[in-house]
Protein backbone atom coordinates (compact mmCIF):
# COMPACT_ATOMS: atom_id res chain seq x y z
CA UNK A 1 0.00 0.00 0.00
CA UNK A 2 1.45 3.43 -0.49
CA UNK A 3 -1.16 5.50 1.37
CA UNK A 4 -3.19 5.47 4.61
CA UNK A 5 -7.12 7.23 4.74
CA UNK A 6 -6.72 6.80 8.61
CA UNK A 7 -3.76 9.19 8.94
CA UNK A 8 -4.17 11.06 5.09
CA UNK A 9 -0.36 10.03 4.12
CA UNK A 10 1.14 8.37 1.53
CA UNK A 11 4.45 7.94 -0.63
CA UNK A 12 3.39 7.83 -4.34
CA UNK A 13 5.54 10.60 -5.84
CA UNK A 14 8.42 8.00 -4.17
CA UNK A 15 7.53 5.65 -5.08
CA UNK A 16 7.17 6.38 -9.05
CA UNK A 17 10.21 7.64 -8.81
CA UNK A 18 11.41 4.87 -7.29
CA UNK A 19 10.34 2.35 -10.08
CA UNK A 20 10.88 4.62 -12.76
CA UNK A 21 14.76 4.37 -12.01
CA UNK A 22 14.62 0.92 -11.53
CA UNK A 23 12.66 0.93 -14.94
CA UNK A 24 15.49 2.26 -16.51
CA UNK A 25 18.38 0.34 -15.20
CA UNK A 26 16.79 -2.67 -16.07
CA UNK A 27 16.36 -1.65 -19.61
CA UNK A 28 19.97 -0.80 -19.79
CA UNK A 29 21.12 -4.12 -18.18
CA UNK A 30 19.14 -5.78 -20.45
CA UNK A 31 20.28 -4.25 -23.64
CA UNK A 32 24.10 -5.21 -22.49
CA UNK A 33 22.47 -9.03 -21.97
CA UNK A 34 21.57 -8.53 -25.92
CA UNK A 35 24.35 -7.82 -26.89
CA UNK A 36 26.65 -10.43 -25.20
CA UNK A 37 23.62 -12.96 -26.20
CA UNK A 38 24.69 -13.13 -29.57
CA UNK A 39 27.99 -14.47 -28.29
CA UNK A 40 25.74 -18.07 -28.19
CA UNK A 41 25.94 -17.45 -31.85
CA UNK A 42 29.69 -17.33 -32.41
CA UNK A 43 31.57 -20.38 -34.04
CA UNK A 44 35.20 -18.89 -33.62
CA UNK A 45 37.56 -19.15 -30.71
CA UNK A 46 36.34 -21.55 -27.66
CA UNK A 47 38.04 -18.82 -25.27
CA UNK A 48 36.07 -15.98 -26.80
CA UNK A 49 33.14 -18.65 -26.45
CA UNK A 50 33.18 -18.95 -22.83
CA UNK A 51 34.56 -15.28 -21.74
CA UNK A 52 31.04 -14.71 -23.62
CA UNK A 53 29.23 -17.17 -21.37
CA UNK A 54 30.60 -16.18 -17.87
CA UNK A 55 29.80 -12.76 -19.27
CA UNK A 56 26.11 -13.66 -19.16
CA UNK A 57 26.09 -15.15 -16.64
CA UNK A 58 27.67 -12.41 -14.57
CA UNK A 59 24.35 -10.19 -16.31
CA UNK A 60 22.10 -12.51 -15.48
CA UNK A 61 22.88 -12.51 -12.05
CA UNK A 62 23.20 -9.09 -11.34
CA UNK A 63 19.88 -8.59 -12.96
CA UNK A 64 18.80 -11.32 -10.63
CA UNK A 65 19.79 -9.31 -7.49
CA UNK A 66 18.70 -6.17 -8.90
CA UNK A 67 15.34 -8.17 -9.10
CA UNK A 68 15.44 -9.36 -5.79
CA UNK A 69 16.60 -5.90 -4.47
CA UNK A 70 13.52 -4.21 -6.29
CA UNK A 71 10.78 -6.50 -5.02
CA UNK A 72 11.96 -6.44 -1.36
CA UNK A 73 12.75 -3.02 -0.95
CA UNK A 74 10.15 -1.50 -3.12
CA UNK A 75 7.00 -3.85 -3.75
CA UNK A 76 7.70 -5.17 -0.39
CA UNK A 77 8.26 -8.67 -1.19
CA UNK A 78 9.49 -10.68 2.36
CA UNK A 79 10.47 -13.15 3.77
CA UNK A 80 7.13 -13.95 5.36
CA UNK A 81 4.65 -12.94 2.22
CA UNK A 82 6.45 -14.04 -0.59
CA UNK A 83 3.67 -17.22 -1.39
CA UNK A 84 0.77 -17.65 -3.16
CA UNK A 85 -1.62 -19.76 -0.96
CA UNK A 86 -4.26 -21.47 -2.72
CA UNK A 87 -7.29 -22.57 -0.65
CA UNK A 88 -10.55 -24.51 -0.50
CA UNK A 89 -13.31 -22.90 1.70
CA UNK A 90 -16.77 -23.77 2.11
CA UNK A 91 -16.56 -25.22 -1.93
CA UNK A 92 -15.08 -21.88 -3.62
CA UNK A 93 -11.45 -21.52 -4.20
CA UNK A 94 -9.61 -18.74 -2.99
CA UNK A 95 -6.26 -17.05 -3.22
CA UNK A 96 -4.22 -15.38 -0.48
CA UNK A 97 -0.43 -14.22 0.15
CA UNK A 98 -1.27 -14.84 4.02
CA UNK A 99 -2.19 -17.80 5.54
CA UNK A 100 -2.70 -18.61 9.78
CA UNK A 101 -1.45 -22.08 10.64
CA UNK A 102 -4.77 -22.92 12.23
CA UNK A 103 -6.34 -22.27 8.72
CA UNK A 104 -3.57 -24.60 6.72
CA UNK A 105 -6.39 -27.54 6.42
CA UNK A 106 -7.97 -25.68 3.85
CA UNK A 107 -4.89 -25.28 1.86
CA UNK A 108 -4.51 -27.39 -1.31
CA UNK A 109 -1.07 -25.80 -2.39
CA UNK A 110 0.84 -23.24 -2.25
CA UNK A 111 3.69 -21.34 -4.56
CA UNK A 112 6.20 -20.24 -1.92
CA UNK A 113 9.63 -18.14 -2.93
CA UNK A 114 9.75 -16.87 0.84
CA UNK A 115 12.94 -18.48 1.42
CA UNK A 116 14.73 -16.40 -1.37
CA UNK A 117 13.83 -13.38 0.61
CA UNK A 118 14.97 -15.07 3.60
CA UNK A 119 18.39 -15.80 2.03
CA UNK A 120 18.70 -12.37 1.25
CA UNK A 121 17.65 -10.80 4.56
CA UNK A 122 20.45 -13.05 6.34
CA UNK A 123 23.21 -12.23 3.22
CA UNK A 124 22.41 -8.58 4.39
CA UNK A 125 22.80 -8.61 8.42
CA UNK A 126 26.40 -10.21 7.54
CA UNK A 127 27.11 -7.61 4.67
CA UNK A 128 26.04 -5.05 7.23
CA UNK A 129 27.79 -6.67 10.22
CA UNK A 130 24.88 -5.70 12.52
CA UNK A 131 21.79 -6.82 13.43
CA UNK A 132 19.26 -6.14 10.71
CA UNK A 133 15.13 -5.79 10.82
CA UNK A 134 12.79 -6.96 8.14
CA UNK A 135 8.93 -6.11 8.16
CA UNK A 136 6.18 -7.60 7.00
CA UNK A 137 2.98 -5.81 7.90
CA UNK A 138 -0.59 -5.40 6.19
CA UNK A 139 -2.28 -2.20 7.22
CA UNK A 140 -6.29 -3.21 5.98
CA UNK A 141 -5.68 -6.68 8.29
CA UNK A 142 -3.59 -5.53 10.66
CA UNK A 143 -1.54 -8.05 11.06
CA UNK A 144 2.06 -8.60 10.64
CA UNK A 145 5.71 -9.60 12.15
CA UNK A 146 8.94 -8.32 12.83
CA UNK A 147 12.03 -10.28 12.32
CA UNK A 148 15.95 -9.55 13.84
CA UNK A 149 18.70 -11.27 11.52
CA UNK A 150 22.22 -11.02 12.87
CA UNK A 151 25.47 -11.43 11.63
CA UNK A 152 26.00 -14.89 13.56
CA UNK A 153 22.53 -16.41 12.06
CA UNK A 154 20.84 -16.29 15.59
CA UNK A 155 17.68 -14.27 15.26
CA UNK A 156 14.46 -12.71 17.11
CA UNK A 157 11.29 -12.78 16.12
CA UNK A 158 7.86 -10.55 17.18
CA UNK A 159 4.73 -11.87 15.49
CA UNK A 160 1.55 -9.35 16.04
CA UNK A 161 -2.14 -10.05 15.78
CA UNK A 162 -1.73 -13.17 13.85
CA UNK A 163 -3.81 -15.22 16.36
CA UNK A 164 -8.08 -16.06 17.24
CA UNK A 165 -9.67 -15.57 20.34
CA UNK A 166 -13.22 -16.16 21.54
CA UNK A 167 -13.83 -16.74 17.58
CA UNK A 168 -12.40 -13.13 16.77
CA UNK A 169 -9.08 -12.78 14.83
CA UNK A 170 -6.98 -10.32 16.37
CA UNK A 171 -6.05 -6.53 14.27
CA UNK A 172 -3.45 -4.50 14.92
CA UNK A 173 -0.45 -4.17 17.58
CA UNK A 174 -1.10 -7.31 19.87
CA UNK A 175 1.29 -9.63 20.53
CA UNK A 176 1.03 -13.19 19.72
CA UNK A 177 0.36 -15.82 16.93
CA UNK A 178 2.90 -17.99 14.60
CA UNK A 179 4.36 -17.01 11.23
CA UNK A 180 2.83 -17.40 8.33
CA UNK A 181 2.58 -21.24 7.05
CA UNK A 182 4.94 -20.89 4.30
CA UNK A 183 7.58 -19.02 6.00
CA UNK A 184 10.79 -20.84 6.41
CA UNK A 185 11.86 -19.80 9.53
CA UNK A 186 8.37 -20.59 10.89
CA UNK A 187 9.36 -23.86 13.73
CA UNK A 188 7.25 -26.72 12.80
CA UNK A 189 6.65 -26.94 17.03
CA UNK A 190 5.04 -23.77 17.14
CA UNK A 191 8.57 -22.05 18.63
CA UNK A 192 7.97 -19.05 16.78
CA UNK A 193 5.44 -18.14 18.10
CA UNK A 194 5.14 -14.49 19.88
CA UNK A 195 8.02 -13.24 20.39
CA UNK A 196 11.37 -16.19 19.53
CA UNK A 197 14.76 -16.78 19.96
CA UNK A 198 16.96 -18.63 17.14
CA UNK A 199 20.54 -20.02 18.67
CA UNK A 200 21.43 -20.93 15.33
CA UNK A 201 20.17 -24.65 15.84
CA UNK A 202 16.90 -24.17 16.81
CA UNK A 203 14.27 -21.89 17.67
CA UNK A 204 12.95 -21.12 21.24
CA UNK A 205 9.70 -19.93 22.57
CA UNK A 206 10.63 -16.40 24.96
CA UNK A 207 6.82 -15.26 25.05
CA UNK A 208 3.60 -16.40 24.03
CA UNK A 209 0.09 -14.52 23.16
CA UNK A 210 -0.33 -11.53 25.53
CA UNK A 211 -3.16 -11.85 27.77
CA UNK A 212 -4.61 -8.76 27.94
CA UNK A 213 -8.12 -7.15 29.43
CA UNK A 214 -9.88 -4.01 29.53
CA UNK A 215 -12.73 -4.24 32.60
CA UNK A 216 -14.95 -0.73 32.30
CA UNK A 217 -16.53 -0.62 35.95
CA UNK A 218 -20.46 -0.64 35.93
CA UNK A 219 -19.83 -2.48 32.14
CA UNK A 220 -20.81 -6.23 31.88
CA UNK A 221 -17.66 -7.63 29.90
CA UNK A 222 -14.31 -7.91 30.12
CA UNK A 223 -12.69 -6.56 26.62
CA UNK A 224 -10.22 -9.18 25.07
CA UNK A 225 -7.91 -7.64 22.54
CA UNK A 226 -10.00 -9.09 19.38
CA UNK A 227 -13.34 -7.77 20.89
CA UNK A 228 -11.48 -3.98 20.38
CA UNK A 229 -13.19 -2.39 17.24
CA UNK A 230 -9.83 -1.85 14.62
CA UNK A 231 -9.63 1.54 13.42
CA UNK A 232 -6.42 1.48 11.73
CA UNK A 233 -3.01 1.58 11.69
CA UNK A 234 0.42 2.44 10.29
CA UNK A 235 4.25 2.08 10.34
CA UNK A 236 5.60 4.79 11.68
CA UNK A 237 9.14 4.22 10.91
CA UNK A 238 10.90 1.27 8.74
CA UNK A 239 14.57 0.79 8.61
CA UNK A 240 16.86 -2.05 9.05
CA UNK A 241 17.63 -0.38 12.47
CA UNK A 242 14.15 0.10 14.12
CA UNK A 243 10.39 -0.52 13.05
CA UNK A 244 7.77 1.45 14.81
CA UNK A 245 4.33 0.38 14.46
CA UNK A 246 1.16 1.88 15.74
CA UNK A 247 -2.81 1.25 15.61
CA UNK A 248 -5.91 2.48 17.13
CA UNK A 249 -8.87 1.05 18.56
CA UNK A 250 -12.28 1.90 19.94
CA UNK A 251 -15.26 0.06 22.13
CA UNK A 252 -18.63 1.49 22.58
CA UNK A 253 -20.43 -0.24 25.56
CA UNK A 254 -23.17 1.65 25.28
CA UNK A 255 -24.88 4.43 27.35
CA UNK A 256 -22.06 6.54 25.86
CA UNK A 257 -19.73 4.92 27.42
CA UNK A 258 -16.46 4.88 24.68
CA UNK A 259 -12.80 4.55 25.07
CA UNK A 260 -10.07 4.59 22.33
CA UNK A 261 -6.88 3.03 22.56
CA UNK A 262 -3.60 3.56 20.43
CA UNK A 263 -0.91 1.12 20.52
CA UNK A 264 2.78 1.20 19.66
CA UNK A 265 5.77 -1.49 19.37
CA UNK A 266 9.00 -0.18 18.72
CA UNK A 267 11.38 -3.00 18.14
CA UNK A 268 15.13 -2.06 17.78
CA UNK A 269 17.73 -3.69 15.88
CA UNK A 270 20.03 -4.36 18.43
CA UNK A 271 18.02 -5.27 21.35
CA UNK A 272 16.86 -8.26 22.84
CA UNK A 273 13.34 -6.73 24.17
CA UNK A 274 10.72 -4.53 22.61
CA UNK A 275 8.75 -1.67 24.05
CA UNK A 276 4.88 -1.39 23.66
CA UNK A 277 3.08 1.32 24.70
CA UNK A 278 -0.98 1.53 25.17
CA UNK A 279 -2.59 4.81 25.49
CA UNK A 280 -6.61 4.74 26.85
CA UNK A 281 -8.46 7.43 25.84
CA UNK A 282 -11.87 8.34 27.56
CA UNK A 283 -13.77 9.49 24.62
CA UNK A 284 -17.24 9.83 27.19
CA UNK A 285 -19.61 12.87 27.85
CA UNK A 286 -18.55 11.79 31.63
CA UNK A 287 -15.70 10.46 34.08
CA UNK A 288 -15.08 6.52 34.05
CA UNK A 289 -13.39 4.04 35.95
CA UNK A 290 -11.65 0.78 34.25
CA UNK A 291 -8.98 -1.52 35.43
CA UNK A 292 -6.02 -3.07 32.68
CA UNK A 293 -4.25 -6.18 33.30
CA UNK A 294 -1.47 -7.58 31.31
CA UNK A 295 -0.27 -10.91 32.10
CA UNK A 296 0.86 -14.34 30.11
CA UNK A 297 1.48 -18.11 30.37
CA UNK A 298 4.80 -17.72 28.30
CA UNK A 299 5.80 -21.51 27.98
CA UNK A 300 9.91 -20.62 28.15
CA UNK A 301 11.76 -22.49 25.90
CA UNK A 302 9.22 -24.85 23.89
CA UNK A 303 5.95 -24.50 22.99
CA UNK A 304 4.70 -27.61 23.49
CA UNK A 305 6.59 -28.18 26.37
CA UNK A 306 4.35 -25.36 28.07
CA UNK A 307 4.77 -24.33 31.47
CA UNK A 308 6.57 -27.41 32.30
CA UNK A 309 10.05 -26.38 33.90
CA UNK A 310 8.99 -22.75 33.71
CA UNK A 311 10.08 -20.79 37.23
CA UNK A 312 9.48 -17.12 38.58
CA UNK A 313 12.23 -15.13 38.49
CA UNK A 314 12.93 -11.29 40.34
CA UNK A 315 15.95 -9.29 40.87
CA UNK A 316 16.27 -10.88 44.73
CA UNK A 317 15.88 -14.72 42.93
CA UNK A 318 13.45 -17.41 42.27
CA UNK A 319 9.61 -17.31 42.65
CA UNK A 320 8.97 -21.36 43.25
CA UNK A 321 4.98 -20.58 44.63
CA UNK A 322 2.03 -18.35 44.07
CA UNK A 323 2.55 -14.67 45.33
CA UNK A 324 2.26 -11.32 44.97
CA UNK A 325 5.43 -9.20 44.15
CA UNK A 326 5.89 -5.70 45.45
CA UNK A 327 5.42 -3.82 42.22
CA UNK A 328 7.94 -0.82 43.69
CA UNK A 329 10.77 -3.09 45.30
CA UNK A 330 10.69 -4.70 41.71
CA UNK A 331 10.55 -3.09 38.47
CA UNK A 332 10.44 -6.78 36.23
CA UNK A 333 9.95 -10.25 36.58
CA UNK A 334 9.74 -12.96 34.31
CA UNK A 335 10.20 -16.94 34.22
CA UNK A 336 13.27 -19.18 33.94
CA UNK A 337 13.23 -22.57 31.80
CA UNK A 338 15.31 -24.67 34.79
CA UNK A 339 12.48 -26.67 36.58
CA UNK A 340 10.95 -25.70 39.82
CA UNK A 341 12.04 -27.94 42.80
CA UNK A 342 9.36 -26.80 44.51
CA UNK A 343 7.14 -28.61 41.57
CA UNK A 344 9.53 -31.51 42.00
CA UNK A 345 11.45 -30.86 38.39
CA UNK A 346 14.68 -32.32 38.65
CA UNK A 347 15.12 -32.83 34.58
CA UNK A 348 17.31 -30.58 32.35
CA UNK A 349 15.19 -27.60 30.51
CA UNK A 350 16.42 -24.95 27.67
CA UNK A 351 17.74 -22.80 30.63
CA UNK A 352 15.91 -19.72 28.27
CA UNK A 353 14.72 -16.84 30.25
CA UNK A 354 12.19 -14.01 29.66
CA UNK A 355 11.61 -10.75 31.45
CA UNK A 356 8.83 -8.26 31.67
CA UNK A 357 9.32 -4.87 32.64
CA UNK A 358 6.69 -1.84 33.78
CA UNK A 359 8.04 1.57 32.93
CA UNK A 360 5.05 3.45 33.34
CA UNK A 361 2.90 3.76 35.39
CA UNK A 362 3.45 2.02 38.84
CA UNK A 363 1.09 -1.32 38.82
CA UNK A 364 -1.40 -2.17 41.65
CA UNK A 365 -0.59 -5.67 41.38
CA UNK A 366 1.75 -7.97 40.12
CA UNK A 367 1.77 -12.06 40.95
CA UNK A 368 2.57 -14.97 39.82
CA UNK A 369 0.18 -17.72 39.71
CA UNK A 370 -0.84 -21.44 38.50
CA UNK A 371 -4.22 -19.14 36.69
CA UNK A 372 -4.60 -15.50 35.29
CA UNK A 373 -8.12 -15.55 37.57
CA UNK A 374 -6.57 -15.46 41.17
CA UNK A 375 -3.79 -15.04 43.41
CA UNK A 376 -2.33 -16.33 45.50
CA UNK A 377 -2.03 -19.38 47.97
CA UNK A 378 1.66 -19.10 48.52
CA UNK A 379 1.81 -22.69 49.89
CA UNK A 380 1.10 -23.75 46.14
CA UNK A 381 4.10 -24.80 43.91
CA UNK A 382 3.81 -22.69 40.31
CA UNK A 383 2.97 -26.27 38.98
CA UNK A 384 0.47 -26.12 36.45
CA UNK A 385 1.65 -27.78 33.13
CA UNK A 386 -0.23 -25.56 30.78
CA UNK A 387 -0.45 -22.06 33.00
CA UNK A 388 2.47 -20.94 35.17
CA UNK A 389 1.51 -17.23 34.83
CA UNK A 390 2.85 -13.83 35.49
CA UNK A 391 -0.10 -10.79 35.67
CA UNK A 392 0.77 -7.14 36.01
CA UNK A 393 -2.62 -5.32 37.09
CA UNK A 394 -3.63 -1.38 37.12
CA UNK A 395 -7.29 -1.78 38.92
CA UNK A 396 -9.57 1.55 39.67
CA UNK A 397 -8.03 3.87 37.10
CA UNK A 398 -10.22 7.02 36.53
CA UNK A 399 -10.33 9.31 33.04
CA UNK A 400 -12.15 12.65 32.85
CA UNK A 401 -13.73 13.18 29.50
CA UNK A 402 -10.96 14.04 26.56
CA UNK A 403 -7.83 12.84 29.19
CA UNK A 404 -5.25 9.84 28.64
CA UNK A 405 -3.31 7.35 30.31
CA UNK A 406 0.11 5.84 29.02
CA UNK A 407 1.25 2.42 30.01
CA UNK A 408 4.67 1.36 28.70
CA UNK A 409 6.06 -2.35 29.14
CA UNK A 410 9.13 -3.81 28.10
CA UNK A 411 9.22 -7.83 27.51
CA UNK A 412 12.19 -9.37 26.13
CA UNK A 413 14.54 -12.23 26.44
CA UNK A 414 16.72 -12.14 29.97
CA UNK A 415 20.74 -14.13 30.02
CA UNK A 416 22.60 -16.05 32.49
CA UNK A 417 25.26 -14.10 33.55
CA UNK A 418 27.86 -16.98 34.74
CA UNK A 419 30.21 -14.67 36.79
CA UNK A 420 27.59 -13.38 39.22
CA UNK A 421 25.55 -17.05 38.77
CA UNK A 422 22.63 -14.62 38.23
CA UNK A 423 20.02 -13.87 35.30
CA UNK A 424 20.72 -10.68 34.24
CA UNK A 425 17.86 -8.54 31.96
CA UNK A 426 18.98 -6.29 29.34
CA UNK A 427 18.87 -2.10 30.39
CA UNK A 428 15.77 -0.81 28.56
CA UNK A 429 16.00 2.38 26.90
CA UNK A 430 12.95 3.89 25.66
CA UNK A 431 13.32 6.01 22.18
CA UNK A 432 11.98 9.31 21.56
CA UNK A 433 9.45 8.12 20.03
CA UNK A 434 7.41 6.95 23.07
CA UNK A 435 7.32 10.25 24.78
CA UNK A 436 3.53 11.59 25.43
CA UNK A 437 3.90 14.85 23.20
CA UNK A 438 5.26 12.52 20.47
CA UNK A 439 2.17 10.50 20.21
CA UNK A 440 -0.99 10.49 17.37
CA UNK A 441 -4.32 10.63 19.70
Amino acid sequence: MTGNSLYGEGTPEILSKKTAFGGGLLTAVAGLAGKYTRLSYYTGSPKRLAAGLMALLFLISVISVFALVVFHEIFNFTSSNSAIYVLKKDGAIELRRDLLVEESEHLLFMINVNCIFDYYMRALAVVRNRPTLELTWDEDEGTGDIKQYRPDGTMLTLTLSRFREEGLKAKGVFIGGDLPYGDVSRSLVRNTSGFAYYDGKRWNHIWCALNEGFKIYGTERTIMPAMWKYEGSRVRRNTRDMVIIESIHETDEGGGVRFRMLRRVVFRAQDDYFVLLTRFINISPFLLIYGYSAGDEPWVGHYYGMSGGDVGWVEGGLIETEQFISPTGNRYAGFWDVGNKAAGEEQVYSGYANFVEWITPLPNQVFFSNTLERCCSEQTPLSSMDNRVINIMWLEQALSPGQSRDYILAFGKATFDHASQSLKKPEVVLDESLKKETLTD
